[in-house]
């Protein structure tokens, strides 16, 4: 039997500070090149990256010493500032392009922030979860919805707005998604961001 995943919602609160860090070079690597964020908080590469160009890759790619890159992800080859918002839980990895053989890269975990609280207002609850088909979130009230459906290496996978009405539940289409493990964020009209990992199975 497939395991359940439980389903959890978070939400951004006025209360929560977005937290600035910065990631730079030393000689042949980064420093630091492993650096725990929350989702909200910005990273600054500061680096050379004309001698340095820097390029966020897949999961895959990073492990193998490559330099293909992440469709959508950060790049920069020339400057000295990227900076960069974490906009969802997951992983992020990045490698400079010309050392990256010289062991050159780093990952950057990003996880839900402090403060951050499961919110009924918003969104309280979704079903089925695995989903094949149709998923369905409970939301707190009526509002415009733009949400985003992305797969674990960050590529986007589904991109829509919707109104809900006074049923207050938004129904999601993943009928046509791969198999796998995705992250759902949405975000109502007045800019309140809900993040949740949905796991897709037909």
């Amino acid at each position: 039997m497939k395991s359940i995943y439980t389903l959890i919602i978070l939400v951004f609160c006025g209360s929560v500070r977005i937290s600035a860090q910065t990631i730079t070079t030393s000689g042949l690597s980064y420093s630091p090149n492993t650096l725990n964020v929350h989702v909200g908080d910005q990273v600054t590469f500061n680096c050379d990256f004309s001698m340095h160009p820097l390029q966020e890759v897949d999961a895959a790619t990073w492990t193998s010493n490559g330099s293909t890159p992440l469709n959508g992800g950060f790049s920069a080859s020339s400057g000295t500032t990227l900076t960069v918002p974490m906009t969802q839980v997951g992983t992020r990895y990045y490698v400079c392009t010309v050392h990256v053989s010289s062991g050159m890269k780093g990952r950057i975990f990003v996880t839900s922030p402090s403060g951050i609280e499961a919110i009924s207002s918003v969104a309280a609850s979704t079903y089925p979860n695995p989903v094949s088909n149709q998923l369905h979130i409970i939301i707190g009230r009526e509002t415009d919805m733009h949400y985003t459906l992305t797969d674990m290496t960050g590529r986007t996978a589904l991109v829509a707005d919707q109104h809900v009405g006074a049923q207050r539940m938004l129904t999601v289409d993943v009928s046509g998604l791969a198999d796998g493990a995705y992250i759902l964020q949405a975000v109502s009209a007045d800019g309140t961001t809900s993040v949740s990992r949905v796991q897709v199975a037909h």
